[in-house]
């Protein structure tokens, strides 16, 4: 008999999990004219399935001064280093800069990704580039490849990676960029060296 209760508290936390974290998993949109659009309800991490079409489209939308975007993954050692301080940096600084998490993760690290973010508090928009368009289910490095190529083409995409990023100006020209060679602390300093007056 114990075994049976066991067994059903354990299906039935395992089911509402499940129906949670697919309330914060949706498809990017078509319409929206900026990033702070998609921060509705600062309780709840909204996570994008997209392409970089859309991504990028975004990207030109915004009016800040610069653009942030930042590979991510909650299982790179250096992203659980960098994430905390570069966040925190950007959100203080949002009056000039949009910050775009991007994944190249499979479906199934979203509970993960959700779950990092929220014990940093961090309640705005992720990007997942679709796997299903963009094929390599089990490799996202191949899709961050595909991101690289695609919106930095000057960054040599062989050494991008989690925790690394690029930053863009308000003519959408690649003004920074990072990549594994980088250490943790700077990248951090790089991003808090860009004049922002």
């Amino acid at each position: 008999m114990k075994k049976q209760i066991v067994f059903f508290l354990f299906f039935t936390i395992n089911f509402s999990y499940c129906q949670e974290q697919k309330n914060i998993f949706e498809k990017l949109p078509n319409n929206i004219d900026n990033l702070s659009e998609l921060n509705i309800n600062d309780s709840i991490i909204k996570i994008y399935i997209t392409d970089i079409i859309q991504i990028k489209t975004l990207i030109q939308k915004s009016k800040k001064k610069y653009k942030v975007i930042y590979f991510f993954s909650p299982s790179c050692h250096s992203c659980m280093e960098t994430f905390p301080e570069i966040s925190k940096y950007l959100i203080e600084k949002e009056k000039y800069f949009d910050f775009f998490i991007v994944s190249g993760h499979r479906y199934t690290n979203v509970p993960l990704i959700n779950k990092y973010l929220s014990s940093q508090f961090y309640y705005r928009p992720v990007f997942i580039i679709d796997t299903e368009k963009y094929g390599n289910k089990s490799n996202p490095f191949k899709r961050l490849d595909l991101v690289t190529q695609e919106m930095c083409p000057k960054c040599d995409y062989e050494k991008m990676g989690f925790s690394a990023y690029f930053v863009l100006d308000e003519n959408s020209e690649i003004i920074l960029n990072t990549n594994w060679e980088n250490e943790n602390i700077e990248k951090i300093t790089k991003l808090k060296s860009i004049p922002i007056d």
